[in-house]
């Protein structure tokens, strides 16, 4: 059978968010067999109450652009590799998705993408510098790797999120998104088959806020929630303190 790992990447302050996101994911009955927390900062004390969470100290690797520890995930060897933002609450086995394509990186299109905001010209340009076509920018926040494509991906990954971070390329958004620009142009530029996630399967908890809809049902997969709302969806959809966390 595949072997399968998790991957959280954080800073000290996330422990709380970690704590909750990881509890939902032990109890939602997704296979893995081991869970690795790549933690940029002091660590001590942390345990998790399963001998599957391996935590690892690491340096920071982009100083202010947090985001750029998320090429950590590239380090790890398996044969899927799936990485979960802190902010995100798992309801469902993440089963259903890997099992529904064998495409090397799943993965839910951007809300920024088809924002009126988005700039689809400088995207066009950035494509055609890495590759022929256009591909959709991914958020970040879950993210299914598959047959080694985390590895694969790491070399433009960096190189084109440090386009960003040196204004080389301008951003086709905002600025903080540079991660989430540079995956979507290593996956064109080293020619990765990817399939994209429904909205069942990548819920923004961002969207159901602004609009007003609900959008979370039990066929939920992973509920993204934003870290502005991350302590209202746990009072919302009343997810239990993990007992870590309890006095």
């Amino acid at each position: 059978m595949p072997q399968t790992t998790i991957v959280y990447i954080c800073s000290p302050d996330r422990y709380r968010q970690l704590s909750f996101s990881l509890a939902t994911l032990l109890r939602s009955g997704t296979s893995f067999n081991k869970i690795v927390v790549f933690c940029i900062g002091d660590n001590s004390g942390w345990d998790f109450g399963d001998d599957r969470v391996d935590i690892r100290s690491v340096p920071n690797l982009y100083g202010h652009y947090f985001y750029g520890n998320k090429l950590y995930v590239c380090d790890v060897e398996a044969d899927r590799v799936v990485f979960l933002d802190t902010d995100t609450l798992v309801f469902s086995p993440i089963d259903r998705i890997w099992s529904a394509s064998p495409a090397a990186v799943i993965a839910r299109v951007a809300s920024a993408y088809d924002s009126a905001n988005w700039n689809a010209t400088r995207w066009k340009e950035a494509c055609s510098r890495f590759g022929m076509n256009v591909v959709p920018m991914f958020n970040t926040g879950f993210l299914i790797f598959q047959s080694g494509s985390n590895r694969r991906v790491r070399k433009v990954w960096k190189e084109s999120m440090e386009l960003y971070q040196a204004k080389v390329l301008s951003p086709p958004c905002e600025e903080r998104m540079s991660d989430q620009y540079g995956l979507a142009l290593a996956i064109l530029a080293c020619d990765i088959s990817y399939a994209v996630m429904g909205p069942k399967d990548h819920t923004y908890g961002w969207i159901e806020w602004i609009t007003g809809k609900h959008t979370v049902s039990k066929d939920t997969v992973v509920l993204h929630t934003a870290n502005e709302l991350f302590d209202v969806y746990l009072a919302k959809y009343q997810i239990e303190s993990p007992i870590w966390l309890k006095p």
